[in-house]
């Protein structure tokens, strides 16, 4: 298992590419997550991170700190498989 911390930007970021299991736990700020195959549109819909996740494949995440005045979102993942 790895376990990292992942400071977030206000863009979307591809958290997974499904084809591992990850652990997913807010750390500090405020992150947004939603499922796409392909990077979302800026404006796109998104789930508020609010506990641990785990995300198992084939699924496809993306992330972003919700954040727009402040760049303090961080999480902390976990790559189990």
């Amino acid at each position: 298992m790895i376990t990292q911390k992942m400071a977030l930007t206000s863009n979307w970021q591809q958290l997974t590419d499904g084809t591992k299991t990850v652990y997913l736990d807010p750390y500090s700020g405020s992150a947004g997550w939603c499922v796409s195959d392909t990077q979302p549109q800026p404006d796109a819909d998104f789930h508020i991170l609010k506990m641990p996740i785990t995300i198992s494949p084939p699924t496809k995440v993306w992330i972003k700190s919700t954040r727009e005045w402040k760049q303090d979102t961080v999480v902390t993942i976990s790559v189990t498989g």
